[in-house]
């Protein structure tokens, strides 16, 4: 501080006091000088910046103990009303849906579900569905079927935990009998029931290398005609991540089933494949073998197959552009229940036998160019023992059983498809295949479609209107035709179109209507010969949700 600011700090002091005491003060110079310098060492050494380790803290456990408190306050003096804002309700602990409706053709619908939805560890879910159609194109033409199952999921830090019941009936009329020969009552109609119970596991975290999967069902089917089969199914799977580009995969998938009606067959399948993947650059390979043991009722099957699996996948253009390529082999198992799905019309007792498809090539291209668009493209060439068809007995032409080609029969398949967004409320997929079959020792893929196009599109409006168009289109569909003179030729069935709407409109969130417009060409064509489905049919309803 200088003189001169010290100076006047003094005299500023004296003026203070004097205007507070009485009498005079003589009149002082006071002169303070600085005359001291304070001068630092030099320091010898520099400073630089010390690692600095936090100490350990052990966690603090507080111990809590709550004493009561008796508080007095003043009461509220409000100086105007105030609106009270409305508290948000709790989400829904459960949801629900139900629908019934009828149609044409004296048909009835019904559907409902229920599940809970506040519970962040349990997953719980019923489900029940009802539909029949008491009329048809001909005599004995009704269906129905019901299903209804429960399910349930638990969520843990051990992965998900998941089990199942499903209960299920269908009811097919065998109205494609010949004239001269019609049905009895007790013999026009074929009923499936069926009951399935599953159990399944899956782990898998971002932080662990390893992700394994298991699920068992037992499946047990029965037919009105005295032939039932049961099935114990094995699906486990095991990947282990050993370095961020090597991945072991493993995937054990086991069959074991009996039957049959008066004498049970035991029909066995042990399905395990082991692969190493290889990522390097833009390059995903993959290399492994798969080896089935086939215990069935074909002889040349029986046995340990051997199939090398070999597969590669280079990104062209990042996502936009992916190529792949690879041979493979497998044998696909069909059961009583897989048959039925494709065919309901079935022989008392099918013979059953497993597709062996001994040598696979696939190549194609696929790709993501944009978050709102996807497609992919690919040729498969098969090389296939027993390749299923379907047949009808020369005499009951309303029984199917499938037929299977003893000769090794070539396949081969060019398809694409793609799905598109063009808006947030507006969704479109589609896919095209072509099929060309060299049989082996039959003369024709009876039943099997050399063309196939499937395309659906949805569209949301204002949250309340949604409308949904398909088309399925099936073309190139041969039978067989049975002369008088015991000689089989091959006959071209009509081209299949079946196009469909479904609109279904929300007067409220709980309420709302829908309307189910199907085959809107009227067209009865015959996905199997004999069956002429029927033509338009019109199914409509209300439907609640609480």
């Amino acid at each position: 501080m200088s003189r001169s600011i010290l100076t006047f700090l003094v005299i500023l002091a004296f003026q203070s006091a004097m205007a507070q005491g009485s009498g005079a003060i003589e009149d002082k110079q006071f002169i303070i000088e600085k005359n001291r310098t304070i001068i630092l060492p030099e320091i010898s050494r520099s400073f630089g910046k010390i690692p600095y380790s936090p100490p350990k803290r052990e966690p603090i456990r507080l111990n809590y103990q709550l004493e009561p408190a008796a508080w007095k306050t003043e009461p509220v003096k409000m100086g105007m009303r105030m609106q009270m804002l409305k508290p948000e309700p709790l989400e829904k602990l459960y949801s629900s849906y139900l629908a019934i409706g009828a149609g044409n053709y004296a048909s009835t619908f019904a559907e409902g579900f229920v599940s809970n939805k506040r519970n962040e560890k349990w997953q719980t879910s019923a489900h029940f569905k009802h539909l029949a159609a008491n009329r048809g194109v001909f005599r004995y033409a009704s269906n129905s079927e019901q299903d209804l199952s429960l399910s349930g999921s638990y969520f843990s830090k051990f992965g998900t935990w998941g089990a199942a019941i499903n209960g299920s009936r269908q009811k097919v009329g065998l109205y494609g009998y010949d004239p001269q020969f019609v049905p009895t009552e007790d013999s026009s109609s074929l009923v499936y029931q069926q009951m399935r119970f599953s159990f399944s596991h899956a782990f898998a975290k971002e932080t662990s290398p390893l992700f394994s999967s298991i699920k068992l069902s037992y499946n047990q089917l029965s037919m009105n005609t005295g032939n039932k089969e049961s099935l114990f199914h094995i699906n486990a799977q095991l990947n282990y991540r050993i370095t961020s580009r090597i991945t072991t995969e493993n995937n054990l998938v086991t069959n074991l089933a009996q039957v049959g009606d008066s004498s049970m067959r035991q029909r066995n399948l042990l399905n395990f494949s082991s692969q190493i993947l290889y990522l390097y650059g833009d390059w995903r390979l993959k290399a492994g073998v798969r080896m089935v043991y086939d215990s069935d009722t074909i002889p040349s099957n029986e046995g340990i197959n051997l199939y090398p699996l070999l597969s590669a996948q280079y990104t062209i253009h990042e996502r936009s552009a992916i190529a792949y390529a690879g041979i493979s082999g497998d044998i696909s198992y069909n059961s009583l229940n897989s048959v039925r799905q494709m065919n309901p019309f079935l022989v008392n007792e099918p013979f059953l036998a497993n597709t062996n498809e001994t040598f696979s090539f696939l190549a194609g291209i696929k790709g993501n160019p944009v978050s709102s668009l996807s497609y992919q493209a690919d040729l498969k060439i098969r090389r296939v023992k027993y390749l299923q068809s379907w047949t009808s007995l020369p005499i009951s032409r309303e029984r199917y059983f499938p037929l299977y080609d003893g000769s090794a029969s070539n396949v081969i398949s060019l398809s694409a498809e793609a799905a598109i967004k063009p808006a947030e409320n507006w969704t479109a997929t589609s896919s095209i295949a072509f099929h060309q079959y060299d049989m082996g020792s039959l003369p024709e893929a009876w039943h099997l479609p050399t063309f196939e196009f499937k395309a659906q599109t949805a569209y949301l409006y204002q949250q309340k209107l949604r409308i949904l168009l398909a088309a399925h289109l099936l073309g190139g569909l041969k039978a067989p035709d049975f002369r008088s003179d015991s000689s089989i030729t091959s006959i071209d069935l009509p081209f299949i179109p079946d196009i469909s709407i479904h609109v279904d409109y929300s007067f409220s969130r709980q309420f709302g209507l829908f309307l189910h417009f199907n085959n809107l060409m009227s067209v009865n064509y015959q996905p199997f010969r004999y069956y002429p489905v029927r033509g338009f049919n019109l199914l409509g309803g209300l439907k609640l949700s609480f």
